[in-house]
Order: C-alpha cells, then sequence, then structure tokens
C-alpha cells in the first residue's frame, strides 16, 4: 500500500478501496474506514483462509 486510498492485498485476498463509501469492501460487504483495521482484517482473513484449505488437505 503507498497511498492511503489504495487497495490492501495480504497473500491471496485483496481488499478493495472504494471511493464512494471512502472505505475498504470485505468479501462480506462490509466497509472498514480505518487502514489499520483493513489490514488486519486482511490478515485475519487470510488465515482463516490458510487454516481452513489445511484442514481439508488443499494446498493454497
Amino acid at each position: 500500500m503507498t497511498h492511503s486510498h489504495d487497495n490492501i492485498t495480504v497473500g491471496c485476498i485483496t481488499l478493495v478501496y472504494s471511493r464512494n463509501h471512502r472505505g475498504w469492501i470485505t468479501p462480506y460487504n462490509e466497509v472498514i474506514k480505518n487502514p489499520f483495521i483493513a489490514q488486519r482484517t486482511a490478515e485475519r482473513i487470510n488465515s482463516n483462509l490458510k487454516l481452513s484449505l489445511a484442514a481439508n488437505g488443499l494446498a493454497a
């Protein structure tokens, strides 16, 4: 993330910045306006995805 309005990518998860909503859109259609919380949310979603794939015996 170079600018405060860039998309946030962690692993294979990307939270897209919406200029209309002035925040990042999560896969659950929530808008997060704080960039630090958006980054932590992306990290949490990516971690949960890796754990879910590992539990099912799939490679990430």
